[in-house]
């Protein structure tokens, strides 16, 4: 097979031709631009954000997403409970002073009991975007308080309501726990089987 190799100058003199042939007489050429465009300062800023949020929620002991670090550190200041949900299943209360966690589902110790998380603490510590996985329901829940029970004290009463007792203080526990809520302490209410109140036996019905 025979190949045709084309001079280096024809090569030059066709480029010049097809370049005057393709601009026209009159006809104006933008100049380029001698100044780079400007980056774009939104993605570094929601970087930072990130970055603080995440650095936040570490300090904590809390996960990132769907931590309100302004809720949680109000809570911890008011000395209420702060309850959140994450992973699928899971979810925890956080107690001041020291912000321990402690895990409403099955623990794996074998105990309705509410304990100390403290490895779960420790993950996210470590990495806000630590993710728990599936999580069991806790089993076992006492059906009335105890007052001499130690603090923090888990029970369930009227209605299947979940109630917790601590710093002397009874709060309700939401029955589906997502996004982290401050909890309120019961105030000025007789409830059966809160704070010693015996729950009534059910109403017998005539034959």
């Amino acid at each position: 097979m025979k190949y045709t190799f084309i001079g280096t100058a024809t090569l030059a003199a066709v480029a010049l031709t097809l370049t005057a042939c393709g601009t026209t007489a009159g006809e104006p050429v933008a100049a380029r631009s001698s100044s780079p465009t400007a980056p774009s300062s939104t993605a570094p800023a929601n970087a930072d954000q990130a970055d603080a949020g995440r650095a936040a929620a570490a300090r904590l002991g809390l996960p990132y997403l769907g931590t309100d670090v302004g809720t949680v550190e109000g809570a911890a200041k008011d000395g209420k409970p702060y309850v959140f949900g994450t992973g699928r299943g899971c979810a925890w209360v956080r107690l001041s002073p020291d912000g321990a966690l402690y895990a409403l589902h099955d623990n794996g110790t074998g105990s309705s009991r509410l304990t100390r998380d403290r490895g779960t603490e420790a993950a996210w510590r470590a990495d806000p975007d630590y993710e728990p996985g599936r999580c069991t329901p806790a089993e076992g829940i006492p059906t009335v308080d105890d007052p001499s029970a130690p603090e923090p004290f888990r029970w369930t009463a009227d209605y299947g309501n979940t109630y917790v007792r601590w710093h002397g203080q009874v709060y309700i526990l939401p029955g589906t726990v997502g996004v982290g809520l401050a909890l309120t302490p019961i105030a000025g209410e007789t409830i059966p089987g809160v704070n010693g109140v015996p729950i009534p036996p059910p109403a017998t019905i005539p034959n």
